[in-house]
């Protein structure tokens, strides 16, 4: 993985919460970046595209350390997937 290891750390309740380690004062807010033309796709991405794009990326702190509004956190809670440990 070419992002950052602590990415798996991120549990819905971070997504909810907008302490998944994503800080858009600090990165910027993907949501508003020109994601298809880094991935070759025309915008506005699916959250797919999103999620992939995102999985490449830096976490600005650890999940669960501190709490930094960010667009793509309430978008990516919307296609979480049920595991059968959940």
């Amino acid at each position: 993985m070419n992002g950052d290891s602590r990415i798996v750390d991120v549990a819905v309740k971070h997504l909810l919460h907008h302490s998944a380690g994503w800080d858009r004062d600090r990165a910027g807010d993907p949501v508003f970046w020109k994601v298809g033309k880094h991935m070759n796709v025309e915008d506005p991405v699916t959250p797919n595209v999103l999620i992939q794009y995102m999985m490449g990326k830096k976490l600005q702190f650890a999940p669960g350390n501190e709490v930094c509004r960010c667009a793509q956190s309430t978008s990516l809670v919307l296609y979480v997937q049920p595991t059968s440990d959940a």
